[in-house]
């Protein structure tokens, strides 16, 4: 991915064995908040995906279109089913609140681009493993050998390792800022989910 899109890796996690933390501990809270995160992204789309169904039996968590969404599990599907019923609502008109349903079907394209994106980093983290390593502390002036640990990805995926090292690792901070950006991206879903109900009202149909 592009470095300046947001959901980017960090700049300095691209660079192979740079310094890990010195603590394990806040590396593994760190990813387990931001696992957990990740799944609070995922329940929302479920709101949105209720919020561009057309059937009268949306209201049903019983209901087909309900459950097989619910069954899917890769994300770039997620996203393609959300953005094909998007196509779908929005292809009807609006009345007085035409402007609103076209804002929202510009920016629901970016969202879902946004989703698919910050899926990249997801699949970093419950796809890699803490290492550890110990070498010399370079700040003090006796280097005494210290033990640093950072988040690889796992061996399994041999292209994450050119040249037998690492195409990143990432620390404490890097994780958190993932954690960061879930949460956020949770609550723009749930807002978009929010205004496209608050919009079904005034749909005139196709």
């Amino acid at each position: 991915m592009a470095r300046h899109e947001p959901w980017a890796r960090p700049e300095f996690s691209a660079i192979p064995n740079r310094p890990g933390d010195r603590e394990a501990e806040p590396l593994y809270a760190a990813l387990g908040h931001a696992v957990s995160d990740w799944e609070g992204v995922n329940a929302v789309t479920a709101a949105l995906h209720r919020a561009l169904l057309l059937d009268d039996d949306r209201d049903s968590f019983e209901s087909a279109e309900i459950e097989a969404f619910g069954g899917l599990n890769n994300v770039h599907r997620r996203a393609k089913e959300l953005s094909d019923l998007s196509k779908g609502f929005f292809g009807a008109a609006f009345g007085d609140q035409q402007d609103e349903a076209n804002e929202i079907c510009k920016e629901i394209a970016s969202l879902l681009a946004a989703y698919r994106g910050w899926a990249e980093r997801r699949n970093d983290l419950a796809h890699g493993y803490v290492t550890r390593a110990d070498g010399p502390d370079y700040y003090q002036e006796d280097q005494p050998i210290v033990a640093t640990y950072a988040l690889c990805p796992s061996h399994a995926r041999i292209p994450k390792w050119p040249f037998g090292e690492p195409d990143y690792n990432y620390v404490a901070e890097d994780i958190s800022s993932f954690a960061a950006a879930f949460r956020a991206l949770d609550i723009e879903i749930e807002a978009m989910a929010n205004r496209i109900e608050n919009l079904r009202p005034y749909r005139l149909g196709t």
